[in-house]
């Protein structure tokens, strides 16, 4: 949890340095995952808005804008529905 904590800051905050497409990708497969699982959820929600803040786009972030989406109407926590649309 803390790693992705500071994955998430590192992506968002180091603007000098380009994130390639594959690594990209491999963040985005474990928020995926994350995002399943109600006690990391939170974590995963934090980098997908860092990694929108930098503007970054591959096939993989619209599915998971997809879950987002779905995520925000479904969610039994209302806590998780508003995550879902601040994102």
């Amino acid at each position: 949890s803390m790693c992705f904590k500071a994955v998430t800051v590192l992506v968002r905050d180091v603007t000098y340095y380009d994130i390639t497409d594959s690594q990209l990708q491999v963040l985005l497969t474990y928020c995926e995952e994350d995002l399943y699982s109600y006690s990391r959820q939170s974590t995963a929600f934090n980098l997908v808005k860092a990694i929108l803040s930098r503007k970054l786009d591959i096939p993989q972030l619209h599915q998971v804008i997809d879950r987002l989406f779905e995520m925000s109407i479904t969610a039994n926590s209302a806590n998780i529905r508003l995550q879902s649309r601040q994102v």
